[in-house]
């Protein structure tokens, strides 16, 4: 069980910099890869280790700031904030913003 934690939270270390260097120059790669690396880094952001939680929302953050798109921007927070607290409020809170968002583009 030590052992997992820790190579969980190595494996989102190493994630940062991929993130980085595929927002900077393959940002249709890392749309690719989120399909399946999103999955894993919400469970990894619910998981029972303070370091592996703030891992996986650093690079949830880092995703978030990714975003270009104006209409979506504003919602990332929100968003990756529901991602990592799965209580009813966060949730809530993203669900009433997706619906009350106007798309423009």
């Amino acid at each position: 069980q030590d052992q997992q934690w820790r190579t969980q939270l190595a494996a989102i270390e190493l994630l940062k910099p991929i993130v980085a260097e595929l927002v900077t120059n393959a940002p249709k790669r890392l749309a690719s890869v989120l399909p399946k690396a999103v999955p894993a880094l919400c469970e990894a952001a619910n998981g029972s280790r303070a370091e592996v939680r703030n891992a996986a929302k650093q690079v949830l953050e880092q995703i978030g700031a990714a975003i270009d798109h104006p209409d979506i921007q504003g919602l990332a927070p929100g968003l990756i904030a529901a991602l990592v607290d799965r209580s009813d409020g966060p949730m809530l809170k993203a669900l009433d913003a997706l619906l009350g968002a106007v798309y423009t583009t």
